[in-house]
């Protein structure tokens, strides 16, 4: 009797053992002092992502990080994306950033830039990191541009191209061999596949380079076919820009 009642809690505590949430990001160091002597200048992060429970292998993804200046977004950095084998308590995400002129413009002497990255952990859930830069203005040096001369600040966004997905069509039942797929974009160095359940949180993301995506790991690891989704893809250009993005389409999977 006591050997099938371990068996039992074994097998009912497998998924919970397999999921694997992101619950805490810290920036080492979350907090540093830049000598600003003018021009762009660079910043080196190393973000620390700890999750819960632990469990590998790992596919860490962040959209497109942000700097920010009293609240307001004033540049942005490039999506990452990056896999972790073996079993690691802390996963290490380090990077080398370039703070544009019209960012420290706007800080000033003595102001605060914020760096900020969210991360997600093998598509599941999402929690935001910051680090804090205070900006010390180097003697003698020359005159900060005030950010309306920094083209970089002010320069349009790219054009966006229609993007119409082949499949599946709107309001489709999806099953484990259904297809997301759509045509390809020019410029497009890689896509995102996001799926939103009914509460619109996040249910599913899958950066790919190709154009197109098997539904068999949402289907498997995350649908409930009690549930209606909604889904759309964007294509990135090699900076992280989005180039082109579909329209929400409904869809549900069939019962298994």
């Amino acid at each position: 009797m006591k050997t099938g009642l371990a068996v039992l809690l074994a097998v009912l505590l497998l998924p919970l053992a397999a999921r694997a949430d992101v619950s805490r990001i810290v920036a080492d160091p979350s907090s540093k002092e830049i000598l600003y002597a003018g021009g762009s200048q660079g910043l080196t992060t190393t973000w620390k992502i700890t999750r819960v429970p632990t469990g590998g292998p790992v596919e860490l993804t962040s959209p497109e990080g942000k700097l920010l200046v009293n609240g307001g977004v004033l540049a942005t950095v490039p999506a990452r994306t990056r896999r972790y084998s073996g079993n690691p308590d802390t996963l290490e995400f380090s990077e080398a950033i370039t703070i544009p002129q019209a960012v420290f413009a706007a800080a000033k002497n003595g102001g605060i830039i914020t760096f900020e990255r969210q991360f997600s952990d093998n598509r599941r859930s999402f929690a935001t990191g910051r680090q804090t830069v205070r900006v010390k203005m180097q003697e003698n040096a020359a005159p900060v541009a005030p950010p309306a001369a920094a083209p970089a600040a002010t320069a349009p966004p790219p054009a966006r191209q229609a993007l119409v997905p082949e499949s599946p069509a709107p309001g489709a039942v999806i099953n484990e061999q259904s297809l997301f797929r759509w045509p390809p974009v020019i410029g497009a160095a890689a896509y995102q596949v996001q799926i939103l359940g009914p509460d619109n949180k996040q249910a599913y993301l899958s950066p790919t380079p190709a154009n197109q995506v098997f539904c068999r790991d949402f289907v498997r690891k995350f649908a409930d076919p009690a549930l209606a989704y909604r889904w759309r893809v964007a294509a990135h250009d090699p900076t992280g820009n989005i180039i082109a993005i579909s329209d929400w389409r409904a869809l549900t999977v069939a019962k298994r």
